[in-house]
């Protein structure tokens, strides 16, 4: 059904459940008519917001509805707004990841964008020891080879004088300083996401060959292994939020783009959330637990796994009990 026939069909449930709500916040229950057809109401207006959303009709359309339900679910059943702990919980739970559902195949595009070239580059800089001075100079070349050298203290670090508290706040900047330009990449048309992108998962590629030719890689794989499965991720929903507000210019629709790029932008809102709070535990995981040298490299490997299968599973199946 189109949206039209749609609001044809039920825009007199809407506007009669959206007069009695107008009475019941003026008056008490018993002095509004009608006021015992609310509960049929608010279930038939509750499956229309599900339909609406489902079929991805207006924004504008999903909103008002979304309200309705919202003002009768009050009058029903009277809870109040939900603390800040509650709404923490069901942002996790189900808004972030149902937001990465929302665009699944857009998000796997993304993924395939930044791990493809990712492990080409890193296959052709262990075969062939020049390729990475192609990529990067001399300098970071023997940057790279230092801090993953056996005889380190502490992986990933390039001063000894470092403590495991200063490099949290350096990775904290540094992770959330490359999802920041990955999501404001997209309001160049997204070129600018897609070049971050291609940049980021080129060099990830060409340090790991390199340094897994040169007889860097069990340290390099092991500090890399635990932490990179939320700051790898949260790159590329990163991006995605970037291909949101690209989306909004390159295809607004109807709307004018500054309307469309509004929507697309509280859109992305979540999931640039969702994201900076896995860089920031990344950078908890890569300062504490990735860089220590005492830890075997065998139960870094373990964690690293259940980490990684924990963040798949959760985007797959976290809040699908909720319309999803």
């Amino acid at each position: 059904m189109k949206q039209h026939a749609f609001e044809a069909t039920h825009a007199g449930s809407w506007k009669e459940m959206e007069k009695l709500l107008t009475h019941l916040g003026k008056l008490r229950a018993h002095q509004v008519p009608g006021v015992g057809e609310l509960p049929s109401l608010y279930r038939q207006v509750c499956n229309h917001y599900s339909i609406a959303h489902s079929r991805e009709y207006s924004p504008e359309l999903q909103q008002h509805l979304h309200r309705l339900v919202l003002r009768a679910h009050q009058q029903l059943y009277g809870q109040p707004a939900p603390g800040w702990l509650r709404r923490a919980a069901r942002f996790f739970v189900h808004t972030f990841p149902a937001a990465i559902r929302r665009d699944g195949h857009l998000f796997l595009l993304i993924t395939f964008l930044f791990y493809v070239p990712a492990a080409i580059i890193g296959w052709l800089c262990f075969v062939q020891n020049d390729l990475v001075y192609s990529i990067l100079d001399y300098s970071q070349v023997a940057r790279y080879e230092q801090m993953y050298d056996v005889s380190r203290a502490a992986l990933g670090r390039e001063r000894e004088a470092d403590t495991d508290f200063m490099m949290f706040g350096y990775y904290i900047q540094h992770n959330i300083g490359i999802g920041f330009r990955t999501f404001a990449g997209g309001l160049l048309l997204g070129i600018g996401t897609v070049v971050s992108l291609l940049f980021n998962g080129v060099m990830m590629g060409a340090v790991a060959g390199h340094l897994t030719r040169a007889g860097h890689g069990e340290n390099f794989w092991q500090f890399v292994a635990t932490h990179g499965a939320l700051e790898l991720t949260a790159i590329t929903i990163t991006s995605l939020a970037g291909f949101k507000l690209a989306q909004a210019l390159l295809a607004p629709g109807a709307l004018p783009r500054s309307q469309a790029l509004m929507m697309r932008a509280r859109e992305a809102v979540p999931l640039v959330i969702g994201a900076m709070w896995m860089l920031v535990g990344a950078a908890f995981i890569e300062a504490f637990w990735s860089s220590s040298t005492t830890i075997p490299a065998g139960m870094k490997y373990a964690v690293a796994s259940v980490l990684w299968l924990t963040v798949a599973a959760y985007f797959l199946f976290m809040g699908r009990g909720r319309g999803n």
